[in-house]
């Protein structure tokens, strides 16, 4: 097949994947990977099979994360030039496993001489093998696709992970490329066709019954959350200005109050990421803006969680942390975020290169935190997390471990405007919520903000880009198990690998009989 071609179908697969990731329908699911698999099986040279499979890749990265350079600009403070050349960084390596899967692919169905379904079912695990240990920096896969379609598969996630997900996606491609090669042999075709229907059918049917079983619940909180809808200059306004503090944490107040006054019940409040522009540790207490919320908790008795920032008063170090308030203003605890973003909350290689930190002033540097954690509140445990650390099941998975019964998300995605960024975040960080079978809320500063429980229903969805308050009950079950997923997680590829492998040696045997 002549190079052209070859590029159309690596060009015409990442066109695919794009438009069926978030926020597209899932329309290409079952077979966005087939024209560059189809290429591939036709193709011999180790480097024409890596370029069709980077071209592949770096197609749908720049469908679906374009938005990239608005992000470096924005919260980095960085040039435009920058935000471009770091979204052709990105999209150059963060799906760099699909051509790497293929060159390794290519030279086991070779040594092995597997046959065709044989060959295409090793293609699948291999993608989805180095799908899972590849570092990316917004660790994306197939799976979410099916929480964001509402397909009820998608309640399998509590025993195969998102991750799974995504290995089941790179199968049902794979059968699809096989379908489609013994389209001629009818016999054949007819069945494959009929298992094909049927496998998704009941794969379906029990992601139903799990929901089902995943429903009974023994308690509630109502919980009030604010959406200030606070800008980016506001924002960074806020850090530089100590007279922009004033209005921004006035804004929190005044809506919330609002929301209070209506007499409806309220167990506690949840507020966005850094929603109160100071320092809120103990020794700050006298600041204006510190007194100002423990006065609004004291007066209207109501416990309170937001988002702030901390300062070590041994290191003076600076941190992006939730604190956490009694109904009389007592500090309970303070979680600090962990997993920094990189131009944002740090500078990549400042660690050893101080000097960068005077190049960009405008980049901030936190101090980490100590990672993921379960804090007792009220009558709950809860396991906080701070934007994208949300996106991570290892990071939840230790949290979880560590107790938590309500997952609680605060996010500021301000920086995005209306780009794809806000719903591929929202729904990669409701899918905790499957996984872990914990309720999760969302909480954000200009949308979306939401609220998610552990058999999947979808209880509350802001609107983007305005001020908004609502109160969601949050049910959920007190001492609830943890998941298959949650014990077995880390040990999914030895788990897969060892089905597949048996699966390939089984089939081998029956061929050699028959």
């Amino acid at each position: 097949m002549a190079i052209k071609k070859q590029l159309g179908f690596a060009i015409l697969s990442g066109c695919l994947v794009g438009t069926s990731y978030i926020p597209f329908p899932p329309w290409a699911l079952l077979f966005c990977l087939t024209p560059l698999w189809w290429v591939w099986l036709q193709t011999e040279s180790p480097k024409r099979i890596f370029l069709l499979g980077w071209i592949t890749q770096f197609t749908l990265n720049v469908i679906g994360f374009y938005w990239i350079p608005g992000l470096i600009v924005e919260f980095g403070k960085l040039p435009w030039i920058v935000g471009v050349l770091g979204l052709l960084a990105f999209a150059s390596f963060s799906a760099i496993h699909i051509p790497l899967a293929g060159i390794v692919w290519k030279w086991i169905a070779k040594k092995k001489q597997l046959g065709l379904g044989q060959s295409l079912v090793v293609l699948a695990f291999l993608t989805y093998l180095f799908e899972r240990t590849n570092p990316q920096v917004f660790p994306w896969n197939f799976g979410y696709v099916w929480l964001w379609g509402d397909i009820p598969a998608y309640q399998w996630a509590d025993t195969i992970g998102f991750e799974g997900l995504s290995f089941v996606t790179f199968l049902l491609n794979a059968w699809v490329l096989y379908l489609a090669l013994i389209v001629k042999e009818r016999r054949r075709f007819r069945s494959g066709v009929m298992y094909f229907l049927a496998f998704l059918f009941l794969f379906n049917i029990t992601g139903n019954w799990k929901k089902a079983a995943w429903s009974k619940t023994d308690t509630s909180d109502f919980v009030l959350m604010t959406q200030a809808n606070i800008g980016n200059l506001e924002k960074q306004w806020q850090i530089y200005g100590a007279k922009y503090k004033d209005p921004t944490i006035e804004k929190f107040l005044h809506l919330t109050q609002s929301e209070i006054d209506k007499g409806n019940k309220i167990d506690w409040i949840l507020w966005p990421e850094t929603a109160i522009p100071e320092f809120m540790d103990a020794h700050y207490a006298s600041r204006p803006v510190h007194k100002k919320v423990i006065d609004f908790i004291k007066k209207n008795k109501t416990p309170l969680i937001s988002g702030a920032y901390s300062q070590n008063p041994n290191t003076r170090g600076e941190s992006n942390s939730i604190f956490m308030f009694d109904s009389t203003g007592k500090l309970l605890n303070i979680y600090k975020k962990s997993l920094l973003l990189a131009f944002g909350e740090y500078m990549p290689g400042s660690q050893w290169f101080p000097w960068l930190l005077k190049i960009f002033p405008e980049v901030s540097d936190f101090e980490r935190g100590l990672g993921p954690d379960a804090f007792k509140f009220l009558h709950t445990d809860i396991g906080p997390q701070i934007c994208y650390e949300g996106l991570h099941p290892w990071f939840v998975s230790q949290s979880v471990k560590k107790g938590a019964e309500i997952l609680v998300n605060v996010t500021n995605d301000s920086w995005f405007g209306h780009t794809f960024e806000s719903f591929q975040h929202l729904y990669m960080t409701l899918a905790r919520s499957i996984e872990f079978r914990r309720p999760l809320i969302r909480s954000t500063n200009t949308g979306i903000s939401s609220a998610m429980l552990a058999n999947g229903d979808l209880v509350l969805q802001s609107p983007q880009k305005t001020e908004w308050v609502g109160v969601v009950e949050i049910k959920y079950l007190k001492n609830a198990p943890r998941t298959i997923y949650n014990h077995i997680g880390m040990f999914l590829p030895l788990i897969f690998g060892i089905l597949v492998a048996g699966g390939i040696t089984l089939g081998s045997r029956k061929s050699r009989l028959g």
